[in-house]
């Protein structure tokens, strides 16, 4: 490509012009690529440095509707809004009893994403008692997609993808975190 635009171009200004536009273009097909390639190429530590440093992990609880054992695991909570925008962007994994609430101030419908995101993830959206309303399961990594709930939410809790199918989890599940007021 580079090769064709170069001969159009004579010597001299035009030639530099050239030059320019196309090296622009290598440099935009790069940038485009940028997320897919670091995904796959980059040191796991060049990546881990873009992440939100972690936070204190805090424990929480998902009772089964219809009884039973609760799960137990451990999160970092978003809380501000940086918190809640960068998330678990850059990291290369999450243990198996890990992951994410993000907390909203109030009800709303709220739209996560995977942007840089390289785990996938189900997303767990709470209302403000903590009860699962929804969940979307199996997450694709590094898109932009919208990923939202048909119901009012308060939280989301992100956890490893396929973890609300193995563990059966389902709306209706309570989740039990000092977020969540106790009855």
């Amino acid at each position: 490509m580079l090769d064709q635009v170069l001969n159009r171009c004579r010597r001299g200004y035009r030639a530099s012009l050239c030059l320019l536009i196309a090296t622009m273009m290598l440099a935009a097909n790069c940038a485009w690529a940028w997320p897919a390639v670091a995904a796959r190429s980059w040191p796991s530590a060049v990546i881990q440095a873009q992440a939100l440093p972690e936070q204190p992990l805090e424990p929480l609880a998902i009772r089964p509707a219809e009884g039973g054992k609760a799960r137990m695991f451990r999160v970092e909570v978003a809380r501000s809004h940086e918190a809640r925008t960068m998330g678990l962007m850059f990291r290369s994994d999450l243990d198996a009893d890990r992951g994410m609430l993000f907390v909203f101030p109030e009800d709303s419908q709220p739209t996560m994403w995977m942007r840089n995101t390289y785990v996938p993830l189900d997303m767990l959206f709470l209302d403000a008692e903590g009860v699962v309303v929804d969940i979307a399961a199996d997450t694709v990594p590094l898109t932009d997609t919208p990923i939202g709930s048909k119901h009012a939410a308060r939280a989301v809790l992100e956890l490893n993808a396929g973890t609300a199918r193995l563990l059966g989890i389902r709306p209706g599940d309570t989740v039990v975190h000092a977020e969540f007021p106790l009855d």
